[in-house]
């Protein structure tokens, strides 16, 4: 007999418009073999990765849309916001969402994106204050639109902030 699981972490996945649905995709297969993998390491009582995926439909609060377990709702251990297939735009950033987002910031999730999803947490105002990298394509642009946040060039390509 198995042990139980520990706990239910949640891992929010966010689709705005323009999000790069292989890349929501992607993320849900590998957190799904990260449950494998912790299932098969019974005594480590490592948490069930519940992962969901949030909908941003015009100016209002993204909604589920998916669950990857049954559940009761929870706070969000992180909110995962992917890469666009094309590029930024200021539709993408309903006041709604932003909201929302400072919102799952201030219940205590841990936010990351990269690419577009980089763009939302800075409209955001989270990362005001902040160092942050990213593409270097972008870099001056960047900086430019976020004069509140840090730039910070630790390689060519990389992203990240603190």
């Amino acid at each position: 007999m198995g042990a139980e699981r520990a706990a239910i972490a949640e891992l929010g996945v966010l689709i705005y418009p323009g999000a790069q649905m292989a890349a929501v995709h992607g993320l849900t297969d590998l957190f799904a073999v990260a449950n494998r993998i912790a299932a098969e390491q019974q005594a480590a009582q490592l948490p069930l990765l519940r992962v969901s995926h949030w909908q941003v439909e015009g100016d209002q609060p993204p909604t589920r849309t998916y669950a990857s377990h049954a559940g009761d709702d929870s706070a969000f251990l992180a909110v995962l916001i992917p890469p666009s297939i094309g590029g930024f735009s200021a539709a993408q950033t309903s006041a709604s969402l932003m909201q929302w987002l400072r919102d799952q910031h201030a219940l205590g999730a841990t936010l990351g994106g990269v690419c577009v999803g980089s763009l939302l947490l800075a409209e955001s105002g989270l990362l005001d204050g902040r160092s942050a990298t990213t593409h270097w394509t972008s870099a001056k642009a960047f900086a430019e639109r976020y004069p509140k946040i840090k730039p910070r060039l630790i390689r060519r390509l990389s992203m990240t902030a603190t």
